[in-house]
C-alpha cells in the first residue's frame, strides 16, 4: 500500500476542539510534526 506524509505547520491553539481532536487522531498535535499514514 502507498503511504501519505502529513506535516503539521500550524499551531492548534485557538482552534475548535473538534479540529484538535482530529490532529490527535492523526498522530499530530505539536507544530512541525510529520507522520506517515497508510493511504486507504
Amino acid at each position: 500500500m502507498a503511504t501519505i506524509k502529513i506535516k503539521q505547520i500550524g499551531s492548534p491553539i485557538r482552534r475548535p476542539a473538534d479540529q484538535t481532536k482530529i490532529l490527535i487522531g492523526l498522530g499530530l498535535g505539536k507544530m512541525h510534526r510529520v507522520v506517515e499514514l497508510e493511504d486507504t
